[in-house]
């Protein structure tokens, strides 16, 4: 593989995982409850009484079921915050390299340490929600599903909710060319 294909193969990736960060970031802002009521909590105690709410209102999820996600939220978090750390003093090399150096290419150890740290994040995150459906029950699986795809709709710019494009299935209906639901345990 020559040169430029392989610089134009690791451009594509990075442009593919900024993409997806942004979408990330977008559902963890956009996917707040709308509830007046959960919405003016201001400390990290009434952080997670507001989650307790939102976990039991939308997903019916017992006390034990609570501590259970708020302790997988903890350490989720903790191992998020480390790895973004990492990956930004990664990004602070690229850019310093980008704006000081005398190269016109970034190196390619830093690109792929910054896509090793990218894709760690990814992993964390899948894995995280791998936890959180473990601790479901499997109507409280359906609902997780139908809240993340909710989500996830709501991330995409510009485009309508599921269900509002004529050939598109309603929340919960799937069609032939349509993904269907995950797997139920």
């Amino acid at each position: 593989m020559d040169k430029t294909k392989h610089n134009r193969n690791l451009i594509i990736t990075i442009v593919v995982l900024v993409i997806i960060n942004i979408a990330a970031l977008l559902l963890l802002w956009l996917g707040k409850p709308k509830n007046d009521n959960m919405r003016g909590t201001k400390n990290i105690g009434d952080e997670k009484v507001r989650i307790q709410n939102m976990l039991k209102e939308e997903l019916g999820f017992s006390t034990e079921q609570v501590e259970k996600f708020l302790i997988l939220r903890e350490n989720h978090h903790k191992k998020s915050v480390e790895l973004n750390d990492e990956l930004m003093i990664v990004k602070r090399k690229m850019f310093e390299e980008a704006m000081y150096g005398d190269k016109s290419i970034i190196s390619d150890s830093l690109l792929n340490l910054s896509l090793e740290k990218q894709s760690q994040l990814e992993l964390l995150t899948f894995k995280h929600f791998l936890k959180l459906k473990e601790i479901c029950t499997p109507d409280q699986k359906k609902k997780l599903f139908e809240i993340v795809d909710r989500l996830l709709v709501k991330s995409q710019q510009g485009g309508p909710p599921r269900g509002e494009m004529p050939d598109e299935p309603p929340p919960g209906e799937f069609r032939e060319g349509h993904p269907p639901p995950p797997p139920r345990n």
